[in-house]
């Protein structure tokens, strides 16, 4: 018996599936271009033409979605979200790709183990990266968000299309519905995973969310640390020696398939190996400078777990902090943080190291490196307060505070051409006053040293808790005032 073969026309006279050779010539011969193939099954020949399809709409799509980036205002973003999970780690992650007017782009991603949404697997990545999505638009400004979405969930929950049964989906809409009284939230939905590009790039930062970052403890004096990449190490390096010039990185270019850095401060020394694959090794005594490395590695961290466990693991206090009492003094310290005005993990790792730092005991020489990380959160919220006010560019590229003005170099006040700003709430300009007067009257003295080799420090741990304590009560005044 002759098998019965199909052929499928893609782009021809008239496109479509033909039984015999002699109707498929008819369809392709004289047409400049014909694409064509045969198959021995008919869903082969149909999957090969729907492949044409989709091409074809995904294009279409593309197209769409550049012309409604073109056409938006300057009070509208628009956010591509997408998620996934890993039974292996038992994490959900999501990525956002967030544009604006101006055809600026911005990406989030992140990861998370919530107990109760952890079932719903890449729903709950879709789901987080929604609510991270509208939340990181109205802390920013924008009066409308468009989310560009694949689970049909995603809308469905939010308009009451679908019934919310589980925890997941029940605090989905409770939040859609306290949201949509401060934003106009629009939902678009594409396929997934048929080349719509900005939702293809949110899908590669959902999966990179899920390379976790992590620490684990060695041998002592010895971290292996997961999920950092090699340009993060750089910036972290450009940090500590912007913290203290006399810190000196070495790379030891000559061993092969890993960079080895050697970061020497005086006698104190620390080695750092970036593998390929993503992990890293430190090695190194506890010193200062071990101490103002782990800071900034802290806030790279993903979570309360991974933080208490490197703090406990190179701290050299007397105590060692557990997850429970950190967590209390941290409501008690920032009693009135409020994550929707400041959702940025990096922060609230900055914050939890500097309470951490005001829990711990124990004899030092100097205490300075204890209150480094409310100096890098008070960057933080000076940055965010004139950023949202238009007196700092977010995307110029310069660093620093030079909007600030003194009679007597002792007070500093805002330049007085930007105080209209303030015009509605002048509590908010006297608030962003005391705080860069705080700003300079500590991390300038402590965070620096002079042309001499000389540098404030901190020779009591009860100043250190002072100073720390000191900051965060100002911290606090932020989310009462904003």
């Amino acid at each position: 018996m002759a098998k019965n073969n199909f052929y499928a026309v893609r782009i021809g006279l008239k496109p479509g599936i033909y039984k015999t050779w002699a109707e498929c010539q008819k369809q392709i011969n004289g047409f400049s271009g014909a694409v064509y193939k045969k198959f021995v099954t008919e869903a082969d020949a149909l999957d090969y033409i729907q492949e044409k399809e989709t091409q074809v709409q995904n294009t279409e799509t593309n197209e769409t979605i550049d012309k409604a980036i073109e056409a938006l205002d300057e009070e509208t973003l628009i956010a591509f979200v997408d998620g996934t999970y890993s039974k292996e780690s038992s994490l959900y992650g999501y990525g956002i790709v967030f544009i604006n007017s101006i055809g600026e782009k911005e990406t989030l991603y992140g990861s998370d183990d919530n107990e109760s949404y952890i079932e719903s697997g890449n729903v709950a990545g879709e789901i987080e990266g929604v609510k991270v999505a509208i939340t990181h638009a109205l802390v920013q400004g924008y009066k409308k968000i468009i989310i560009y979405y694949d689970y049909e969930g995603i809308e469905k929950w939010a308009t009451n299309h679908w019934q919310a049964n589980k925890a997941i989906s029940k605090d989905y809409v409770k939040f859609i519905e306290e949201m949509k009284y401060s934003l106009n939230i629009e939902f678009k939905k594409v396929s997934a995973h048929t080349g719509i590009e900005y939702n293809e790039a949110a899908d590669q930062l959902a999966k990179k969310s899920l390379v976790q970052r992590g620490i684990k403890t060695k041998a002592e004096g010895t971290l292996s640390v997961s999920g950092i990449d090699k340009d993060e190490f750089s910036g972290i390096f450009e940090i500590l020696k912007d913290l203290n010039p006399k810190v000196e990185v070495t790379e030891k270019t000559e061993i092969e398939n890993r960079n080895v850095y050697v970061i020497c401060l005086n006698k104190d020394r620390i080695v750092v190996t970036l593998y390929e694959n993503g992990s890293s090794l430190i090695q190194g005594k506890q010193s200062s400078l071990l101490e103002m490395f782990t800071t900034l590695i802290v806030e790279l961290l993903p979570n309360d777990k991974e933080v208490i466990e490197l703090l406990n693991t190179y701290n050299y206090h007397l105590v060692s902090i557990h997850k429970g009492d950190l967590d209390t003094a941290f409501v008690e310290l920032l009693p009135d943080f409020d994550l929707a005005k400041t959702n940025n993990q990096t922060l609230v790792n900055t914050l939890k190291q500097a309470i951490y730092n005001s829990l711990v005991d124990g004899e030092r020489p100097d205490y300075t490196d204890l209150i480094t990380p409310v100096f890098r959160a008070l960057e933080f919220y000076l940055y965010e307060i004139l950023i949202n006010k238009g007196i700092i560019d977010k995307y110029d590229g310069k660093h620093g505070f030079n909007c600030f003005d003194t009679a007597d170099k002792s007070v500093y006040f805002l330049q007085t051409g930007h105080e209209p700003k303030f015009n509605s709430n002048p509590e908010q300009l006297t608030y962003l006053n005391k705080l860069y007067n705080l700003y300079h009257n500590y991390r300038n003295i402590y965070s620096h040293w002079d042309k001499t080799g000389f540098t404030e420090t901190i020779d009591t741990i009860e100043d250190a808790r002072k100073t720390i304590k000191e900051h965060l009560n100002k911290f606090n005044e932020y989310y009462l005032i904003f």
